[in-house]
């Protein structure tokens, strides 16, 4: 009875992203977005991982908080003027393409950087146990609280990361043009490949993921800016999937296995069959939070940002930020497989309650539907504000990505090169 409950709300769930998105014209609308990436989690989750647990209450949640998303950023959309704000739109994209190459080649020194501060050399990679037995160092360090950050090191990540969300951007505005030299397109993909390398060393998936969602973040917005008719499923891009999906997925396994300290085909697969947790464990988990936690205990404890600025509550000394963020598992079916991967929902309502993340994501969708009509209408100071959503959204199944500090610093200096150029060339340049 309960799956044929919960199906039944999946189905009206789809029914209700295929409304909003007739209303916003986009499946990169905010609403339509933010409505088809959950829709498509929580499907999945039903259809492949069945014997995982999902109650109903979290999928009526979900359907609440797609709903009130929608609803307020269909008001930012309407409140908006879509008359034409095209202006310097060529200049200012020459300009990103100068900044990328500066930022792409600061951030590249990242990995060098990490490397010798974690005991390591050059030679090592070219050794592929050495590799693995540094990586499995660091790791041990990084969870046992040894491993110290460096101020600068995150500077430099911070680099990396903006190089990688103005990367997308000038491949998006790229598109009608697409013959490039080999060194353009190694510059373009470089802080993909300095992300590898650090993950490598380090084991943190989640290096590879930020800076690729990033990236790909980047290229919607310049997408729904500069070609709103293009389709992102062209052959070349398909082509891509195809060629980097299976790379990533080999890249992954590896940084797991050197996490574990396997390194033979036994522990291969070990890696392999957990796969199914990585993919389709986050909604499970919070579902096991929400039904047999939060709902019981309700203690109404806020945090006010701790679990969704993290960092920046560290570094204010109001409290650590855990590796991880949260350190306990938490058990998701019956054959005793657990996680500690809960999604950004468990973190917003820790911090402000049920009641107060609906609220939140109310006045942020508004905001993100003013910025998505404001970019659709030629304003690029709105590019970091729209890439905050996109990025947001896509980590969400994960945690809330604002909670690391280098992510952060990355949007800041993304808007300020925008809003610098902005200025200097509107009032600037005029007085000039």
């Amino acid at each position: 009875m309960e799956e044929t409950l919960k199906f039944l709300i999946l189905f009206i769930l789809f029914i209700v992203a295929m409304i909003i998105r007739k209303i916003q014209g986009s499946w990169f609308a905010p609403g339509s977005f933010f409505s088809l990436f959950w829709f498509v989690n929580l499907f999945s989750t039903f259809l492949f991982a069945s014997s995982f647990t999902l109650h109903v209450n979290t999928v009526l949640l979900f359907f609440l908080l797609i709903f009130i998303f929608a609803v307020g950023s269909s008001l930012g959309m309407s409140i908006t003027s879509a008359g034409s704000n095209n202006i310097g739109t060529k200049e200012y994209l020459s300009f990103l393409k100068k900044v990328s190459l500066i930022f792409s080649l600061i951030g590249f020194l990242s990995f060098p950087f990490i490397l010798y501060s974690t005991g390591g050399n050059i030679l090592l990679l070219l050794k592929i146990e050495s590799l693995m037995n540094l990586a499995r160092e660091n790791s041990i360090d990084r969870y046992s609280g040894n491993m110290v950050s460096s101020n600068f090191g995150t500077l430099l990540l911070s680099f990396n990361y903006t190089a990688a969300l103005i990367n997308g951007i000038v491949l998006g505005s790229n598109l009608e043009n697409s013959k490039k030299t080999n060194v353009s397109k190694i510059i373009l993909y470089l802080p993909i490949i300095t992300s590898i390398l650090i993950a490598l060393i380090l084991t943190t998936k989640a290096t590879i993921l930020y800076t690729s969602l990033l990236f790909l973040s980047g290229y919607i917005v310049i997408k729904e800016f500069h070609f709103p008719k293009l389709s992102l499923f062209t052959i070349a891009n398909i082509k891509r999937m195809l060629i980097i999906g299976p790379v990533v997925f080999f890249i992954f396994v590896f940084i797991q296995m050197s996490r574990y300290g396997f390194n033979n085909l036994e522990g291969f697969f070990r890696v392999i069959s957990i796969f199914k947790i990585w993919a389709f464990g986050h909604l499970p988990a919070f579902s096991s939070w929400f039904e047999n936690i939060y709902l019981i205990n309700n203690e109404n404890i806020y945090y006010f940002g701790k679990y969704t600025f993290g960092g920046v509550f560290s570094i204010l000394g109001i409290s650590d930020r855990l590796p991880g963020v949260y350190s306990e598992g938490i058990t998701i079916s019956s054959g005793g497989e657990a996680t500690n991967i809960f999604t950004a929902m468990r973190g917003l309502i820790e911090d402000f309650g049920l009641i107060g993340t609906t609220f939140i994501l109310f006045i942020t969708s508004f905001i993100f539907g003013v910025a998505y009509k404001q970019v659709k209408a030629g304003n690029y100071v709105y590019f970091s504000i729209l890439s905050v959503f996109y990025c947001f959204t896509l980590f969400s199944f994960v945690i809330s990505i604002l909670v690391y500090n280098s992510i952060l610093l990355a949007f800041i200096l993304f808007w300020l090169i925008s809003f610098s150029y902005f200025f200097i060339t509107k009032y600037v340049g005029q007085k000039g």
